[in-house]
């Protein structure tokens, strides 16, 4: 609307100028949904790498307190002979 308001009705094909006005847009389109689902894809791969980074924190943490329950049962074991 932009164009036709500045530069007036095409002196060509109407057809032509609506078809090329369409492809116009939706190549703008295409583009901003490609970046919008490229940020999305993006935005999950880090959640998801935050996640596992978590679960090995969390899975290292409870191995580490399993050990020391594991050592602490020992300790108690020998004094109590």
């Amino acid at each position: 609307m932009k164009s036709l308001c500045k530069y007036g009705l095409p002196t060509e094909n109407i057809f032509e100028y609506a078809a090329l006005t369409v492809l116009k847009f939706e190549k703008k389109w295409k583009l901003k949904k490609r970046k919008e689902l490229q940020e999305r894809i993006k935005q999950r791969e880090t959640t998801r790498e935050e996640r596992k980074k978590e679960e090995r924190t969390k899975k290292k943490a409870e191995e580490e307190a399993l050990e020391k329950e594991r050592l602490q049962t020992q300790v108690n074991y020998y004094y109590n002979q």
